[in-house]
């Protein structure tokens, strides 16, 4: 039988050689499975929301209304089961975009996660009824989360709290709202995920009736975001 060479590392010359080699390939095959059982993955994955509901928010009763706006997060954790991670806090940034508008990024932190429903008595507005304080989580290896949570204003920057009036009129020469969500874990890895909101007249005219709205957000390519606050 004429040797036969294996990417010029393995040279096998008779059958029975042939035979043990195939042999060992099916072995090694055959761990494959038990290795990655062994191995310590975990990875969190963020999808970007379908909807972000944008809220004039009022801080005091004297305050007067500031943006702040809430979203659905659905978090995945696609690695091995045996292991889990956690988020430690969730961040957001707003840009406003248009052809004679800076873009500037408006940087917010998770606050409370909520339930909106319509408030009782008054036509039109919405309640935006908290259900828990944002507090970081853990998900096992194949487990799934999804919960809206309220972001505000990140406070160590005062030009993070836009005015509702300063908000409705550069949306009046704006063409897309861009938003980014993100979240860092304990280890001091950050993912972000990004969409936009396209600027209607009827977006325009909602938040101007009811001081809030729940536009479709479409989903981008990721903007790298880190946390700011």
């Amino acid at each position: 039988m004429k040797p036969l060479n294996i990417l010029n590392l393995i040279t096998i010359e008779r059958t029975t050689d042939i035979l043990a080699f195939a042999a060992f390939l099916i072995s090694i095959l055959a761990l494959g499975p038990q290795l990655y059982g062994l191995i310590d993955f975990s990875d969190i994955k963020l999808y970007p929301p379908e909807n972000v509901l944008i809220v004039g928010h009022n801080f005091t009763e004297k305050s007067g209304k500031f943006v702040r706006f809430a979203a659905s997060l659905t978090f995945e954790n696609t690695g091995n089961p045996r292991y889990s991670d956690a988020v430690q806090k969730e961040y957001a940034t707003m840009e406003i975009i248009g052809d004679k508008i800076s873009g500037e990024k408006y940087d917010y932190i998770w606050d409370v996660i909520v339930l909106p429903k319509e408030k009782k008595g008054t036509l039109n507005e919405i309640d935006m009824i908290p259900e828990g304080i944002s507090i970081p989580f853990k998900l096992k290896g194949g487990e799934i989360l999804t919960h809206m949570t309220y972001f505000t204003p990140c406070q160590m920057k005062r030009k993070n709290f836009i005015k509702w009036d300063t908000f409705k009129s550069l949306l009046a020469g704006a063409r897309q709202i861009k938003f980014n969500f993100g979240f860092s874990t304990f280890d001091g890895e950050s993912k972000t995920v990004s969409c936009v909101v396209n600027v209607s007249k009827t977006l325009r005219d909602h938040l101007e009736t009811n001081f809030w709205a729940y536009p479709i957000a479409h989903p981008i390519k990721a903007e790298n975001v880190e946390p700011n606050c």
